[in-house]
Protein backbone atom coordinates (compact mmCIF):
# COMPACT_ATOMS: atom_id res chain seq x y z
CA UNK A 1 0.00 0.00 0.00
CA UNK A 2 2.60 2.35 1.21
CA UNK A 3 2.49 5.34 -0.63
CA UNK A 4 -1.35 5.21 -2.28
CA UNK A 5 -2.41 5.50 1.36
CA UNK A 6 -0.91 8.56 1.42
CA UNK A 7 -2.49 10.07 -1.54
CA UNK A 8 -4.89 13.04 -1.11
CA UNK A 9 -8.70 12.04 -1.99
CA UNK A 10 -9.35 15.72 -2.26
CA UNK A 11 -10.91 15.59 -5.84
CA UNK A 12 -13.51 12.72 -5.54
CA UNK A 13 -16.65 14.95 -4.88
CA UNK A 14 -19.70 13.32 -2.91
CA UNK A 15 -23.17 12.44 -5.22
CA UNK A 16 -26.12 13.95 -4.48
CA UNK A 17 -27.97 10.88 -4.03
CA UNK A 18 -25.74 9.21 -1.32
CA UNK A 19 -22.91 11.65 0.52
CA UNK A 20 -21.02 7.99 1.05
CA UNK A 21 -20.37 7.73 -2.42
CA UNK A 22 -17.57 9.83 -3.62
CA UNK A 23 -16.82 10.41 -7.28
CA UNK A 24 -13.72 10.95 -9.09
CA UNK A 25 -14.35 13.08 -11.91
CA UNK A 26 -15.42 11.23 -15.17
CA UNK A 27 -16.36 8.50 -12.46
CA UNK A 28 -20.21 9.86 -11.68
CA UNK A 29 -22.31 8.00 -13.77
CA UNK A 30 -20.69 4.53 -12.00
CA UNK A 31 -21.10 6.46 -8.91
CA UNK A 32 -24.84 7.42 -9.63
CA UNK A 33 -25.47 3.49 -9.75
CA UNK A 34 -24.04 2.62 -6.21
CA UNK A 35 -26.67 4.35 -3.33
CA UNK A 36 -28.68 0.97 -4.18
CA UNK A 37 -26.58 -1.57 -3.61
CA UNK A 38 -24.98 0.61 -0.67
CA UNK A 39 -28.03 0.58 1.04
CA UNK A 40 -28.90 -3.26 0.58
CA UNK A 41 -25.46 -4.08 1.52
CA UNK A 42 -25.89 -1.59 4.59
CA UNK A 43 -29.15 -4.08 5.59
CA UNK A 44 -27.12 -7.33 4.97
CA UNK A 45 -24.12 -6.40 7.20
CA UNK A 46 -26.52 -5.05 9.95
CA UNK A 47 -28.85 -7.97 10.10
CA UNK A 48 -25.20 -10.27 10.60
CA UNK A 49 -23.55 -7.92 12.52
CA UNK A 50 -26.34 -7.26 14.90
CA UNK A 51 -25.33 -3.42 14.39
CA UNK A 52 -24.74 -0.90 12.27
CA UNK A 53 -21.05 0.73 11.28
CA UNK A 54 -19.75 3.44 13.78
CA UNK A 55 -20.00 5.72 11.21
CA UNK A 56 -20.42 6.24 7.87
CA UNK A 57 -18.23 4.22 5.38
CA UNK A 58 -17.23 6.59 1.99
CA UNK A 59 -16.77 4.75 -0.72
CA UNK A 60 -14.20 6.15 -3.22
CA UNK A 61 -15.07 5.70 -7.08
CA UNK A 62 -12.57 5.81 -9.83
CA UNK A 63 -12.31 7.04 -12.76
CA UNK A 64 -10.24 4.52 -14.53
CA UNK A 65 -7.39 2.04 -13.71
CA UNK A 66 -4.52 3.96 -13.89
CA UNK A 67 -6.48 6.18 -11.13
CA UNK A 68 -7.56 3.18 -9.33
CA UNK A 69 -3.82 2.20 -8.92
CA UNK A 70 -2.65 4.99 -8.08
CA UNK A 71 -4.94 5.10 -5.28
CA UNK A 72 -4.47 1.89 -3.73
CA UNK A 73 -1.63 0.49 -5.18
CA UNK A 74 -3.25 -2.58 -6.42
CA UNK A 75 -3.05 -4.04 -10.43
CA UNK A 76 -5.35 -2.28 -12.64
CA UNK A 77 -7.07 -6.33 -12.35
CA UNK A 78 -8.62 -5.21 -8.86
CA UNK A 79 -12.10 -4.02 -9.19
CA UNK A 80 -12.00 -2.73 -5.63
CA UNK A 81 -10.25 -2.28 -2.33
CA UNK A 82 -9.88 -1.54 1.16
CA UNK A 83 -7.07 0.56 2.43
CA UNK A 84 -8.35 3.14 5.14
CA UNK A 85 -10.97 3.50 2.70
CA UNK A 86 -13.10 1.45 -0.27
CA UNK A 87 -12.15 2.18 -3.31
CA UNK A 88 -13.69 1.09 -6.48
CA UNK A 89 -11.79 0.88 -10.08
CA UNK A 90 -13.37 2.65 -12.97
CA UNK A 91 -13.31 -0.46 -14.58
CA UNK A 92 -15.90 -2.31 -12.49
CA UNK A 93 -19.80 -3.00 -14.33
CA UNK A 94 -22.57 -3.17 -11.63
Amino acid sequence: MGYASLTSTSGFKPIEMDKRVLAEPGAEDLAKQLPNTCQELSRRLKKQQCHDFAKPVGIYVCASEGSFTNYTGLSKQARGAITTKVFLSGKLKI
